[in-house]
Parts: structure tokens; sequence; C-alpha cells
């Protein structure tokens, strides 16, 4: 059952979904007024602006069925396309670099770089088989190479885009070219560095013979996530963690959290969360910078690398390994402007 606000914010992603192509054509014509760019960029940020905007429109005519076969309300248009502005651009602008980091070869590196780990700690730690919740899954790659390893993977997520993304990736045999650096040229060598484009979703996938077995191995695969979902291995949970304290105590072998602690309201109250939501005996592993991303809202940040074994064990999670782990995130792989995070990778056990 859709509430009102849920109804009000589908509706306004799928607004801003269909608004994309238009509202970027007319500001592409100002813009070509300007002498910046030659007549042949122009065409060229023209041609990646409707790439993209045929992967946005997909998803607007496709989103209601991405939450199941009941009831689907109207989502009315929320608001004329001249009010398309730039959080509406950045909101479509970081879904692109996310489906780009976790369905594209451009995202393979930083996957190698925090996703691998992550994946050895399991099985250091728990067997296969395990449940393990992943919460704030975006895109879900995390979580499907969880389940590729023998693992029974379920996927949190609460953001729309992100869950009608996923909908797209795994269940529609439909490829798209993205162009998810096209409105970024700063710190670039050249424009040229901006047109750089992938078809999404893109992945190795490993052959399932008929009993459901895995047929050879292929480097950097993961199994079908259609195939794990029907075969009940990969989950996917839509809506706000909080709501699974109460629901969900003591339900998960692992709670795996990447980059994600960074963007909660209260780190205190996830790991007590996590705490409730783990097994006695389970385990945690986080890994991520610690930006805090909401750290702007007070006067005062609210945590350290050092102070996060102790603030888990108030909330009854014992840090047994701990490391740091250095990985960019998100970027254009030809920039000159590098952003390197040195992040935290811990595992806890309650």
């Amino acid at each position: 059952m859709w509430s009102q606000r849920e109804i009000f914010e589908f509706s306004d992603l799928v607004t801003t979904l269909n608004h994309y192509r238009g509202a970027c054509i007319k500001q592409l014509e100002k813009f070509s007024t300007t002498g910046y760019r030659t007549e042949e960029e122009i065409s060229q940020i023209r041609q990646a602006i409707n790439s993209n905007a045929d992967l946005f429109e997909y998803m607007a005519r496709k989103a209601p069925a991405a939450f199941g076969n009941g009831p689907i309300p109207q989502f009315p248009m929320t608001r004329p396309i001249e009010e398309f502005d730039t959080t509406d651009l950045h909101q479509l602008s970081s879904a692109l670099k996310s489906a780009s980091r976790d369905w594209t070869s451009l995202g393979e590196i930083e996957r190698q770089q925090t996703y691998s780990p992550i994946i050895s700690a399991l099985k250091d730690f728990l067997p296969q088989d395990s449940k393990i919740l992943i919460p704030g899954a975006g895109l879900c790659r995390l979580a499907v190479e969880i389940a590729s390893a023998g693992y029974i993977a379920c996927a949190n997520e609460n953001a729309f885009i992100m869950l009608v993304i996923s909908h797209i990736a795994f269940r529609h045999k439909k490829e798209f070219r993205i162009f998810p650096f096209i409105h970024q040229i700063s710190g670039l060598e050249s424009f040229n560095d901006s047109l750089i484009s992938e078809v999404f979703p893109r992945y190795p996938v490993q052959n399932i013979s008929p009993n459901g077995e895995i047929d050879g191995e292929i480097e950097n695969a993961v199994i079908d996530p259609l195939f794990l979902i029907e075969h009940q291995r990969l989950v996917l949970m839509a809506g706000d963690i909080d709501g699974m304290q109460n629901s969900q105590q003591n339900q998960f072998d692992g709670v795996v959290t990447c980059f994600f602690i960074d963007v909660v309201p209260d780190v205190r109250n996830l790991l007590d969360l996590i705490s409730k939501v783990l097994k006695p005996g389970g385990y945690w592993i986080n890994l991520g910078p610690l930006m805090m991303h909401r750290a702007d809202d007070d006067f005062f940040a609210k945590a350290s690398f050092n102070d996060i074994p102790r603030i888990a064990q108030n909330a009854g999670l014992t840090i047994i390994r701990e490391s740091r782990i250095e990985t960019s995130y998100i970027e254009n792989p030809n920039t000159n402007i590098k952003t390197n995070y040195r992040c935290q990778f811990l595992v806890a056990q309650k």
C-alpha cells in the first residue's frame, strides 16, 4: 500500500526522469551560443544527452512494475519542465555514475578495491548459506557478488531511483549506452574525456546448469541476478533499515555496510540497529571513509575512525579485525583531479 508521501516522491522521480531530455537540450541550446564548444562538440553532447535520456524515459515507463503486481496508483507530473534544476541533474548524474560503477567495466577497479576485501572477510568468518544483510545496497552489485559467493544476500535500499535502476538491470533484457560524465568537464584534459561511455548493464555471467550448479569459472563473473532472485539467493528488500529493528531482530548471520555509515544521520543508532538484527555471534563487516555527509548540519563532527570501536562496543559489537583500504569512488578514469579515499575496513562480532 502506497502512502501519500511515497506517491508524491515517486511521482516526482518519474517527472524528473521524463524532464531530463527536454531540460538538458534547452540548456544546451543556450550553452551553444557561448562559444566554448564547436558545433561538432555540441552535437556530441546532444547525442550523449539523448542516449542517457533513453534510459531515463524507459525507467519512467517501467518504474511502477518494480514494486510488485499489486494495485498501482496514478503518478501525476509534479512540476513543469521549467522547474528541472541542478538538484535534479545531480540526482540523475549520480545515478549514471553509480550504474557505471556497479554494472559496467568502468567500475571494475573500484569494485576490486572495495567489494573483494568484503567477500574475502565473509569467507574467513562465515560459511556459505549464511544470511547476510546489505543495507544501503544501491544498485546491488555487492549483494549480487555476495550471493554469487554462496551466501543468501538480503539487499536493503530505500532510494526509489536505485530500486528502479536495479529492476531494469535485473529483469529487462535491454541494454543502454550511458555517458556518466557528460555533465562534468572540470579537471579533464580535453572535452573528449567527458564523452566516455559504456553499455549498461553489462557484466560477465557464470553459466548455470539445469540442476542449478555453476558451469565453469569466469574471472570477475557473477551469477545472473534474476537466477539468484528466483532461487532465493538474492532478496531485494525495499524500505528504510530503521523499519527492521522490530521485525528482523536476531535474523542475520552477517551485516555488510559499504560506504553506508557515512550517510546515516546517527552512527550510534545504526550500530545499535545492526546489533539488534544480528544473531548472537554474528559479524558486522564495514568499509568506508567515514565522510559523514550530513556533518555540515552540525556544529561538530560526530565520529572519527578511532571512535567507531568504542561506539561499536557500546552496541555490543567487538572489533576483531581492522585495517585501511585506499580507493577512488565513482571517478572519471581520465580526470586530473584524483580523489583517493583511505577507508576504514573492519570486522566486528556480536
